[in-house]
């Protein structure tokens, strides 16, 4: 698992934050969001405060605009395609905040390759594969677009038995 703080993720959340505005029309910003690795019930209740929780839905992630931090459920471990398009599409939140993205309505939110679910899907469509929408699908390395692939190696590579690993 890639700990939230570390020199690991970082460099993941650049490379990602490159791809996205190299091939969308999102504003480069290298400031990187926070991290945290939560349980779901918290991240469920950032995204729905004031539905009960007995019937929240269950939610893999969320961006939060005011503290500019991703929450992602705590057996996300970075290590998959599923895993890897979750963050994705929790930093493109990231770059719409970090941009003055503002949109009036979810539908307007939602439109064109702003849209943080038009660019995992864009990824998706490009490898001809459907990224399961749950944490323990995971999809061989090959599949993700070559600067996130050469991330992954490097990620794989320190991980491996170091103190980088939570």
């Amino acid at each position: 698992m890639i700990a939230a703080d570390s020199l690991v993720m970082k460099l993941l959340l650049t490379a990602v934050a490159a791809w996205l505005s190299a091939t969308s029309d999102l504003p480069a910003s290298f400031e990187r969001p926070r991290v945290a690795l939560v349980p779901p019930a918290q991240i469920a209740a950032l995204r729905y405060p004031t539905v009960n929780p007995a019937f929240r839905p269950n939610v893999l992630a969320v961006y939060d605009d005011a503290s500019r931090t991703v929450y992602l459920h705590d057996a996300w471990t970075g290590r998959s395609l599923a895993d890897l398009s979750v963050l994705v599409h929790e930093m493109v939140h990231h770059l719409q905040n970090r941009g003055g993205l503002k949109y009036g309505c979810p539908r307007a939110r939602g439109a064109g390759l702003r849209s943080a679910a038009a660019v995992p899907a864009r990824v998706r469509a490009q490898r001809g594969r459907r990224v399961p929408s749950r944490p323990d699908g995971a999809q061989a390395d090959d599949e993700l677009p070559v600067p996130l692939r050469e991330v992954m190696k490097t990620v794989k590579g320190v991980t491996n038995g170091s103190a980088l690993v939570r």
